[in-house]
């Protein structure tokens, strides 16, 4: 289901025109309102060293596009990904307690230090995690104290 979702949203990263068409017919403004800016051409000499690349202005309709509707599109994705591995690792890692009355007993050792090893992990990251939530918790409060004392 993760998954479905996470091709769902890619495939609205597409739909941009539909989506355009849709607002458009709902809207009093047709054009953008930088469509028929002037566009001023700057010459200038490039040095041995510049590349030929242009830093091409994007308006209208792409700029829209571009700077507004991808980005939150691909952040969901990347992030929908993320999680999606994330819960991947975590049923592999488990997947062995679905067949554990099959398992042979070499196979319990392996599975028994790659626990510890998860386990392990799991212990240190909580101890940094409580050290920085400890800290901050703490600077935290003496904001609020600080706050108060103004607003008080």
């Amino acid at each position: 289901m993760r998954k479905s979702l996470t091709v769902f949203i890619g495939a609205k990263r597409d739909d941009f025109d539909d989506y355009e068409s849709k607002l458009k017919a709902k809207s009093d403004v047709k054009v953008y309102h930088d469509t028929q800016r002037c566009q001023i051409k700057r010459r200038f000499i490039l040095a041995f060293a510049d590349s030929g690349c242009s830093n091409e202005e994007l308006l209208g309709r792409e700029k829209f596009r571009v700077e507004t509707f991808l980005p939150p599109v691909d952040t969901l994705v990347s992030i929908l990904e993320l999680r999606n591995n994330a819960y991947v690792d975590i049923v592999d890692m488990f997947v062995f307690l679905e067949s554990m009355h099959e398992l042979e007993k070499s196979e319990f050792q392996n599975i028994a230090k790659s626990l510890q090893i998860f386990i392990g992990k799991a212990i240190f990251i909580a101890k940094i995690l409580q050290e920085l939530v400890s800290a901050d918790l703490i600077s935290e409060c003496h904001h609020l104290a600080a706050y108060l004392k103004g607003k008080i």
